[in-house]
């Protein structure tokens, strides 16, 4: 991968990095988007809406954490947050081996890194406890 399709990568995903309160907006946005999108593949004939598309399905974003506010929850009584299941893996997959190995190509970016991992750490802290 280039330098540029790094750096687009990264600008297309920098909301994962915000602070947290602006990182959730922009999930809720991501979330309207993808099930408006499912409406109008639902207007197709012989369209196959993927479940995260359809509003019928629920979406894990409209029901959780993200929508109810930072305050939803508290430390040990803390809820499972349905979103949390989707973005540990992105975070664990795509966002942070990306953000790393922009930080390896420009040490001056640590700031990504630094934003993604607290967010990671968030929705980790956010997964059911066993």
């Amino acid at each position: 991968m280039t330098i540029m399709q790094v750096l687009l990568k990264c600008a297309d995903l920098g909301h994962t990095a915000a602070p947290l309160p602006m990182h959730k907006a922009w999930l809720l946005r991501l979330d309207e988007e993808l099930l408006r999108q499912g409406d109008l593949m639902k207007g197709l004939p012989d369209a196959k809406v993927p479940a995260f598309m359809d509003r019928a399905a629920g979406s894990p974003l409209s029901s959780s954490q993200v929508r109810r506010g930072p305050c939803a929850a508290r430390s040990e009584e803390r809820a499972a947050d349905p979103s949390a299941s989707e973005q540990v893996p992105f975070y664990d997959t795509v966002i942070m081996p990306l953000y790393e190995a922009l930080e390896a190509l420009l040490p001056g970016v640590q700031f990504f890194v630094d934003g993604a991992a607290a967010n990671f750490n968030h929705w980790q802290s956010m997964l059911p406890r066993a």
